[in-house]
C-alpha cells in the first residue's frame, strides 16, 4: 500500500498536486484521517492515502476517520513511497 502523508499543508492542494491514477481493477481508495481532531485543520491535518481491496477497505470502515471512496477518486491521489 503506497501512501502519501500531508504534514502542515493544505490538505486539499495536497491531494490535487499530483493526478495519478495508482488503483487497479477491484480496489478502492483508502483515504485515512491520521490526525485525531475530526474536523482538520487546512495547517495540521495529517492524511494518508492509498488502494486497497475492497473487502480490506470495508473492514475499516467502521473508524470514524478512515473513508473509503470510488476509484475514480483515487486518480487525485498524491502518492509516496
Amino acid at each position: 500500500l503506497k501512501c502519501l502523508s500531508c504534514r502542515g499543508q493544505n490538505v486539499y492542494e495536497c491531494i490535487m498536486s499530483a493526478m495519478i491514477s495508482v488503483c487497479s481493477k477491484g480496489e478502492e481508495c483508502r483515504f485515512r484521517m491520521l490526525h485525531r481532531q475530526f474536523i482538520p485543520s487546512r495547517s495540521k491535518a495529517w492524511f494518508e492515502a492509498g488502494c486497497a481491496s475492497t473487502e480490506e477497505c470495508r473492514q475499516h470502515d467502521n473508524f470514524y476517520a478512515h473513508f473509503c471512496c470510488r476509484i475514480s477518486y483515487c486518480n487525485y491521489l498524491p502518492v509516496g513511497k
